[in-house]
């Protein structure tokens, strides 16, 4: 019924079709096919930047089910301009990636033009985090990649909007806060546990850095780091001094991802600490483990801090970064999420 409209003689429609057409995929994924099929026939009337952003998912989520799937994304990665519209900019960059990883030879040129793209012209930089980080790990290895971008979807039970009212109700108070992000209330994630500083007994720094090799070229870019950035190895860092650098400094990033391979809590230590993120202090709670981390930049020195929490019930990690130089936030994001890839998807 919802597929006639496609050819609607009105953005608002059409754009209202296909995110609801993308929702259904999403819970019933054995229709993509037939949908797909249509929307193909109707891409001449997708105009809307919501629109187009839907239409890139599902070709991105399931082409390999249809031909042409390679050379639609091409028609949206042609003429793009990331800075217009960061929207479709998001959805092609991760749609493009995973049909790269299910259909490799159609979607290289394609992909590599998005990249050359999205650094050359972006100003955003979020757009232009995702895009490194994306290229950073096809780099590293296409077979860890294809199992953390096209790993199995659980089955959805409740989408986002469907969440309890009375949660969003309590989210609205405090929207100006991280509780947006974490789900819940402040008063269950904000305050530091001072035991755990106190009793810290220090980090072990006898630990070799994680090193992984690329073994592949994928792709033709040469792209050149223009910051100069690194941890230091042996880094040191009273409890006194992390707790009042916590307090002072305003959170400067926020990780939310699914956890998947969390084993126990001296691996996920001893994984951070491979890429000289230090462990100040651990817990074990009723639902998982809370972490605190730290790390310094080695020319200037300056301080960067974490809270993990790792959620076993809900099977959740979120990790709030706090940077006493933000202009270094990206690089050590970067750094961050190699630390952690091995248990999240």
């Amino acid at each position: 019924m919802l597929l006639k409209y496609l050819t609607a003689n009105s953005e608002e429609i059409v754009t209202d079709v296909l995110i609801a057409l993308k929702d259904l995929v999403r819970k019933y994924r054995n229709l993509s096919s037939e949908i797909l099929t249509d929307i193909e026939g109707a891409l001449d009337f997708v105009t809307g930047d919501e629109g187009k952003a839907a239409v890139i998912w599902m070709f991105g989520e399931f082409g390999e089910h249809l031909e042409n799937s390679p050379y639609i994304i091409e028609s949206f990665i042609q003429g793009l301009n990331p800075n217009e519209s960061l929207q479709v900019s998001y959805a092609l960059i991760s749609a493009s990636v995973k049909l790269f990883l299910k259909r490799a030879p159609e979607m290289h040129n394609s992909l590599e033009t998005l990249f050359k793209t999205i650094f050359e012209q972006s100003e955003s930089t979020d757009l232009l985090d995702r895009a490194s980080f994306y290229y950073k790990l096809l780099e590293n290895s296409p077979s860890i990649a294809e199992q953390i971008i096209n790993s199995s979807k659980n089955s959805i039970e409740q989408f986002y909007e469907d969440t309890n009212e009375n949660i969003l109700d309590l989210l609205m108070q405090e929207f100006n806060t991280l509780s947006v992000l974490y789900q819940k209330p402040s008063k269950a994630f904000s305050r530091i546990n001072k035991e755990l500083i106190s009793d810290a007994t220090g980090p072990d720094n006898t630990i070799a850095p994680t090193i992984v090799a690329a073994n592949t070229e994928l792709l033709t870019l040469d792209i050149v780091e223009e910051i100069h950035f690194s941890l230091m190895p042996n880094s040191n860092m009273a409890g006194e001094e992390f707790q009042e650098l916590w307090e002072k400094l305003e959170a400067e990033g926020m990780i939310t991802r699914k956890l998947t391979n969390f084993s126990s809590s001296e691996d996920f230590e001893n994984r951070l600490a491979g890429e000289f993120i230090q462990c100040m202090a651990s817990g074990e709670q009723d639902i998982g483990y809370k972490f605190y981390f730290y790390a310094r930049e080695s020319t200037q020195r300056k301080a960067f801090l974490l809270e993990v929490d790792a959620n076993l019930q809900v099977g959740e990690l979120v990790v709030c970064v706090k940077c006493e130089n933000p202009e270094f936030s990206n690089e050590f994001m970067k750094i961050l999420y190699k630390a952690i890839l091995p248990f999240i998807q």
